[in-house]
Formats: C-alpha cells, sequence, structure tokens
C-alpha cells in the first residue's frame, strides 16, 4: 500500500510539472511573462475588425506614456486601433523579441511605432547576459530568437531546460500573484501588472498626485539607474543590431514601422552633460536615417508630469498621446495608406 502510495504521489508531482511547462509553453503565456502574456490577452480579446492595429513597443516609459484612448481615433471601420504593448525593463533586443513573439502569434499589425530614448541606446548586452536570469519567462520560440545575439546560448538553453523541469518552483511567485496575491510580499507581488492594464494595454502610473516623498525615492532610483551614462555615451552594438533587425522584419512582412522620443523632464536631461546628450540625439537621428525610417520627436514638458524624470503621469500621458497622435502618428498612417 505505501509503495502504491508513493507512486501514485510520483505520478501526480511529474503530471502536475509536466502539464504546468506545457501551459506555460502555449495556452497560458500570462503564466510565464505576465507583462506579454496579459497585452496579448486583452488585444484578442478586444479585437475590432475593420480597424488597423497600430502596435507601440517600447518600454515602461511607453507603458505610462501612451494612452490609446486620449489619441481620438474613433471606434469605427478604417480608423486606427493604437495598442500598447510597452514592457518593464526592455532594452532593444527585447523589444525586437516582443515583435517576434506577435508575429509568432499570429499577431500582423497593420503598422508599427517604437519607443527610443537616444542614451537607452548605449545597452550593450547579450541575450544570456540581460534573459539569463529572467530564462523562465522565456519559450522555447524565443531561445531560437535570441540565439543570434547570445555569445553562448548554450548558456541560455541551460537555464531555461532548469526553469521547465521544475516550473512550480520557477514560476511561483507569478502564480500566487494571480491566484493568492495577498499572500505574496509586496516587494514581489506583480497582479499590478495586469490589475490596472486597460483594454488597449496601457498602464497609468498607479498614483495621479505622487507625494513629494513618493517622487524623491522615485527619482533616486532612476538617478541611480543611468549614472553609468551621465558623463559617456557609446552606441550598444546589440542595440543598434536589434533595433536595424527590427526594422528589416517588418518590412519583410510588408509593415510601416517608426521610431519616437518619448519626452522626459527637463531634470532628466540636466543629470546628462550636454555633450553626452547631443552624442544620443546624433546617434539616433543617423540610425534612423540609415534605415530610412520616420523619427517622431519629444514634446516638451515640465517636471512635474513625471514622477521621476522620465515616467509620465497620466495627465500628461493624455496630453502627451494626443499630440503625438494629432502631429505625427495620424499624418504618417495617412501617408502611408494604413487609414484613408
Amino acid at each position: 500500500m505505501a509503495r502504491l502510495t508513493v507512486l501514485v504521489a510520483a505520478l501526480i508531482s511529474t503530471s502536475a510539472t509536466i502539464g504546468l511547462a506545457v501551459a506555460v509553453e502555449t495556452v497560458m503565456p500570462e503564466w510565464r511573462d505576465p507583462e506579454f502574456g496579459h497585452r496579448l490577452k486583452r488585444l484578442r480579446q478586444n479585437e475590432t475588425p475593420g480597424r488597423p492595429l497600430v502596435v507601440v513597443l517600447g518600454t515602461s516609459r511607453t507603458q505610462q506614456a501612451i494612452h490609446p484612448a486620449a489619441m481620438g481615433f474613433a471606434n469605427v471601420s478604417g480608423s486606427p486601433r493604437v495598442f500598447n504593448f510597452g514592457q518593464s525593463a526592455s532594452p532593444p533586443l527585447k523589444v525586437l523579441l516582443t515583435l517576434l513573439r506577435l508575429l509568432d502569434a499570429g499577431v500582423r499589425p497593420a503598422a508599427v511605432v517604437v519607443e527610443v530614448l537616444p542614451v537607452w541606446l548605449a545597452t550593450d548586452r547579450s541575450g544570456e547576459d540581460f534573459f539569463g536570469a529572467k530564462a523562465a519567462t522565456l519559450s522555447r520560440a524565443d531561445l531560437r530568437h535570441l540565439a543570434p545575439y547570445c555569445t553562448n546560448p548554450d548558456v541560455l538553453r541551460s537555464r531555461w531546460c532548469a526553469a521547465r523541469l521544475s516550473p512550480w518552483s520557477a514560476q511561483r511567485f507569478i502564480l500566487m500573484s494571480h491566484w493568492l496575491p495577498r499572500w505574496v510580499p509586496w516587494n514581489v507581488r506583480i497582479d499590478f501588472q495586469w490589475d490596472t492594464m486597460d483594454a488597449d494595454g496601457y498602464t497609468p502610473f498607479p498614483h495621479p498626485n505622487p507625494t513629494a516623498e513618493l517622487r524623491a525615492k522615485a527619482t533616486e532610483h532612476a538617478h541611480r539607474e543611468y549614472m553609468p551614462s551621465f558623463n559617456c555615451f557609446r552606441p550598444g552594438e546589440t542595440s543598434i543590431r536589434a533595433l536595424s533587425d527590427l526594422v528589416e522584419r517588418c518590412r519583410l512582412d510588408m509593415i510601416p514601422v517608426a521610431f519616437f522620443v518619448p519626452p522626459v523632464s527637463p531634470g532628466f536631461r540636466a543629470w546628462f552633460t550636454p555633450q553626452v546628450w547631443a552624442a544620443g540625439e546624433t546617434a539616433l537621428a543617423t540610425l534612423a536615417s540609415e534605415l530610412d525610417v520616420p523619427l517622431f520627436p519629444a514634446n516638451e514638458y515640465a517636471d512635474a508630469d513625471f514622477v521621476d524624470g522620465h515616467h509620465m503621469l497620466p495627465a500628461a500621458a493624455e496630453r502627451y498621446s494626443r499630440w503625438l497622435a494629432e502631429n505625427h502618428l495620424k499624418p504618417w498612417l495617412v501617408r502611408k495608406g494604413v487609414i484613408p
């Protein structure tokens, strides 16, 4: 009887492991990578036949600055449907991976708009360096997409295999954030990533009027994050290659693509020496010119419009989204024949 009990327990454990590993690879991508999976789910839940899909790719700056509902596009056939597919901590390589994931999922946008902050181009990490600690969020197809950008693809592959062999451990905080969020320590709880997301993928900063203390803490974090680039700028080879490959893939699929520079505060720009900021702008302008991609400039906003100098607050995001749509996005979509 004891032997049978052990055997049954082993079968249940094995079945649960295999079942979860298969689920995160196929029907439940949000259990693997919540930011991507829940955005894909929202995109599919709110499909609007007859409206060309415009996908905006980028970082958390895009998440909190691009408010499609504020752009003024009517919910009628022929009018563009803009969807915010920004994801936090996204260097150009992750932005490229997001596009490839969407295409793998059968999503074919009518146009793609990509956030490119000039100093962000300095990011130059290999695939295994950036994604190694996040291997559990990747799919098997992702490994194939990232292999050309890895110094040693086997490193990333081995970490991914380890995560799939013990998915209940590797995905535990993601699963608990879905099922039992109150049981998760606040500093690793991530249910806000989908609870605050609207039907168009927009994720506003949760505090429309942040306190001075919150602003100071967020600004200190941003200052520390960007400090290595304050006095030196060198375009990262991986970043330039990823953006170039993104444009090439869009063109192969006949998808118009444009870049946009997200707004940042005067205080944020002042952290960088004038030479560094100018070098970043020159590098971006050169890249856009070489790729023959239109570059939508940033509009000017005050320090008070941001929580930390580069993440917009909701009221400013509405104004910016309206301005971007009227002055750049709509005219470009008309020129490209995406909308009449």
